[in-house]
């Protein structure tokens, strides 16, 4: 009898405490799995028909989700949308968060924040002050600092995010859009240059008067035109 019973005693075998406490190992997680996105990504040619069909209001927006993107301090939406509403002040701190984010993701980018929050607050408030071509040149110049801008949060987005909304390989269909875009800036930022450099446009929309003379012209059209009445 313990001759049949030996082989099978022999076989069994007995867990140790140690393999029964032991714990599961947690697998480390990268950037990407425990963070979102840095800033919104959106393709280029799409940022550009956004801009230019609302006539630069999307800009409102883009900060807008940029923010909520960054955690910006804020109370929630409207936080956030006052961020839009003032982005000649806000572009110099959204940008600045960029910066940070990308050094905790161990991808630090250098993206200018001082100098472009700057340029984009005087060029926003010279615009606002000068309807003349010279001012719709800088209102070209302030969607060229958000384009350059949104390009740098796609670049450390494809680093981090590689997969994330807006960063897909553009189709045929989008270079040629874009393409279309492209011409259609270029025409655009031509017919700026001819204006300021051609004597007779110049004369016609009063650029070679100064603001004393542009308002004495007023007033000696407007006087006459109240006396008439």
């Amino acid at each position: 009898m313990e001759e049949n019973f030996a082989p099978h005693a022999a076989s069994e075998t007995i867990a140790s405490p140690e393999a029964t406490d032991a714990q599961p190992v947690e697998q480390p997680t990268t950037y990407a799995e425990s963070n979102p996105t840095i800033g919104n990504p959106v393709g280029l040619v799409m940022f550009t028909v956004l801009y230019f069909i609302t006539c630069g209001y999307y800009s409102i927006f883009w900060a807008y989700y940029n923010c909520k993107a960054l955690s910006l301090p804020g109370k929630g939406k409207i936080g956030h949308f006052v961020y839009g509403v003032f982005l000649p002040v806000s572009l110099h701190e959204i940008i600045k968060k960029i910066e940070t984010k990308a050094v905790e993701a161990n991808h630090p980018i250098k993206m200018y924040a001082i100098p472009c929050g700057i340029a984009y607050f005087l060029l926003s408030a010279f615009q606002r002050l000068d309807h003349t071509l010279i001012g719709a040149l800088a209102g070209l110049v302030l969607f060229g600092i958000l384009l350059v801008t949104q390009s740098r949060i796609n670049k450390i987005n494809r680093a981090v995010h590689p997969y994330a909304w807006g960063l897909k390989p553009y189709n045929k269909a989008q270079k040629i859009l874009m393409s279309i875009f492209g011409v259609i800036i270029m025409g655009y930022l031509g017919l700026l240059i001819y204006g300021l450099t051609d004597p007779e446009i110049r004369k016609e929309t009063g650029m070679d008067q100064d603001n004393s003379a542009r308002t004495n012209l007023l007033l000696h059209k407007t006087i006459p035109a109240i006396k008439s009445k």
